[in-house]
């Protein structure tokens, strides 16, 4: 409640922030599952795209409202879990956890990352960070939880490959079983990671604009008045499934934008 308060309107006038109308919710529409492959910004952004395809199973009208449920349930965790006893260890003072959740809280001028499925993964990284370094976990609700937030952290940003080392001390040092399935989850992470960046490295700002009857250099697809881009990636968004990245993501606004002021 104290993080709804600072702005009830996220979730009574709920709105599509960012990339939420503009890649997260028009892939999960028309590439289903396929969409968790498909990185944006040299990333596979999974818990963007999980939530892209939960939005699937609601109608239209609710969409921003389960995406700002989705974001402040992610913005609220780390504060939870810095005043489990989960955190004892890092912080013995149970008034101090609670003083570090309250100023978590209650950070100033946090419009970009708050309240929006966008910028979600800055708040799961840090969850990430205390699930690292908190004590172990004692069932397998605890466990399934740690390795959840791990694997889903480690490819919606650069995260795992700055969380990787710190796992690896913590395994070096307590040789546990369950530190060393910590290891090895963000390791597979940036290992996929580590691929979706060399794959998309190498086109990396190649976009090009073509003239009118221009063709995709790769698979020859013919794309009118668009930006056409060189290599892989722009056939798998665009050519297979028969339009533009560009000319899919404009018909998707305009249709979610029809569909929108009807539901309404």
């Amino acid at each position: 409640m104290l993080l709804i308060s600072r702005d009830p309107r996220v979730l009574l006038q709920a709105e599509l922030w960012g990339d939420d109308g503009w890649s997260w919710y028009p892939d999960a529409y028309n590439h289903g599952l396929a969409s968790l492959l498909v990185p944006v910004g040299g990333y596979l952004n999974s818990l963007q795209r999980l939530g892209g395809l939960l939005g699937q199973f609601v109608p239209l009208r609710w969409v921003p409202t389960l995406f700002a449920a989705i974001a402040l349930a992610v913005q609220v965790m780390p504060p939870l879990f810095m005043v489990s006893s989960r955190m004892a260890d890092v912080v013995p003072s149970a008034a101090y956890r609670l003083l570090i959740a309250l100023v978590c809280l209650m950070l100033p001028n946090i419009i970009e990352p708050y309240a929006n499925l966008t910028n979600s993964q800055w708040h799961l990284a840090v969850l990430a960070f205390l699930v690292l370094v908190a004590c172990p976990p004692t069932g397998w609700a605890s466990r399934s939880f740690d390795l959840v937030v791990l694997g889903v952290s480690g490819p919606s940003g650069p995260f795992c490959s700055m969380l990787l080392p710190l796992a690896a001390l913590r395994f070096w040092h307590n040789r546990s079983r369950d530190d060393g399935w910590k290891l090895v989850v963000l390791l597979a992470t940036l290992l996929l990671q580590a691929t979706v960046y060399l794959e998309t490295m190498t086109f990396r700002g190649v976009f090009t604009p073509q003239p009118p009857g221009r063709r995709c250099p790769r698979c020859h697809w013919q794309a009118p008045d668009t930006i056409v881009r060189r290599g892989s990636e722009m056939c798998r968004r665009a050519c297979v499934c028969g339009s533009a990245a560009a000319g899919v993501r404009r018909a998707s606004s305009t249709a979610s934008a029809d569909v929108w002021r009807n539901a309404c």
